[in-house]
């Protein structure tokens, strides 16, 4: 559904009675407050405040039922993005004087957890596609290509696990009491290391990460600033 040609069927889909999960991506960027929005735009222009506007008329349509609220689960790569949601839509909450019963429902009835998601996704793999989807045998216009790799760390009591069992699957996610050291991992050690490679790279004039660390003084120079500088 595609909010700015079919309004009508995105704000229809917040009266599924068995919704439980929103999950997101949209990109830094994308949780983001913008006091020029309208309550009557359709759509508002930031993400936030379109979700504003589907969880009204969720609230609304099942009469603020507290078993009708939903899981947040943002994936944009920004410090809390969970919490940061949540602030954004109260703000638009307050903003369009949507009452203190919604702010209530929002506040209580609502879970929103914080994440980190990291997996390299680098998009449809046109010189390939062919030959996957006939190894498939139909079409598949949503394909995309991704490393090997992916973490999915989600912070929060453990209320969730119940409705949410992905522990159960051999995919590498954790529910944690504390989010910030893996954020620290990633940011800092994966990250970190990533920039640090570049200018030492492209100086010896190599582009690729994998040809950097055949090399043996730029594979030397990057473990010594990850074990050295970066870990300590």
């Amino acid at each position: 559904v595609n909010p700015y040609i079919e309004w009508e069927q995105y704000m229809e889909s917040a009266k599924i009675t068995s919704l439980q999960f929103i999950v997101s991506n949209t990109t830094e960027a994308g949780i983001k407050y913008s006091p020029s929005d309208k309550f009557e735009d359709q759509p508002a222009l930031e993400f936030p405040a379109k979700l504003t506007q589907w969880l009204y008329n969720r609230y609304n349509f099942f009469n603020g039922d507290s078993e009708k609220g939903c899981y947040f689960l943002p994936c944009e790569l920004i410090e809390d993005n969970g919490l940061e949601l949540k602030r954004c839509i109260l703000q638009y909450a307050s903003l369009w004087n949507l009452g203190e019963a919604f702010t209530e429902w929002i506040e209580n009835h609502n879970s929103f957890y914080n994440t980190l998601v990291d997996r390299i996704v680098s998009g449809y793999p046109k010189t390939r596609a062919h030959d996957i989807q006939k190894d498939f045998g139909f079409q598949d216009n949503l394909l995309v290509a991704s490393e090997y790799y992916l973490s999915w760390i989600i912070e929060g009591p453990d209320k969730i696990q119940d409705d949410f069992p992905v522990m159960k699957t051999n995919l590498n996610i954790k529910f944690v009491r504390e989010l910030s050291p893996y954020r620290n991992i990633k940011v800092r050690i994966l990250n970190g290391a990533h920039t640090a490679l570049v200018p030492v790279a492209y100086l010896c004039g190599i582009d690729l990460v994998r040809t950097s660390l055949e090399n043996p003084a730029i594979s030397s120079f990057l473990k010594k600033v990850v074990h050295e500088d970066i870990i300590p």
